[in-house]
């Protein structure tokens, strides 16, 4: 984008349909805490903050996935890092607005 500007939404149209998502290992008992069924040195995948819910920033942590199956992360459901909130539950039932889209990073750090 920074050699041909005439070309930045061809650019990024072709991130739109993949997600920010980053592998974190879980290495702190703070960390530990908030997630069942994991045990420490787990890896695990954590999104963008993207969609604010009660004054917080939602971002959103998954089990580990292959580079494969990450293609559909956005539509499996995710647990808030922040406060340990499941989602999708009763108050929000499609989980996809909270995944921010890499065309969306790469715009902003742009």
């Amino acid at each position: 984008m920074h050699y041909s500007p005439e070309n930045k939404q061809e650019i990024l149209d072709k991130y739109d349909t993949k997600y920010a998502v980053s592998k974190m290992n879980i290495t702190t008992s703070n960390v530990l805490k908030r997630f069942f069924n994991l045990r420490p040195f787990n890896k695990i995948l954590v999104g963008s903050g993207y969609q604010k819910e009660n004054g917080n920033v939602v971002i959103p942590t998954t089990s580990y996935l292959d580079t494969k199956k990450r293609e559909c992360v956005q539509y499996m459901p995710f647990t808030n890092y922040v406060t340990s909130q499941k989602y999708p539950n009763s108050e929000s039932v499609d989980t996809l607005p909270y995944w921010k889209p890499l065309s969306q990073v790469i715009d902003d750090y742009a």
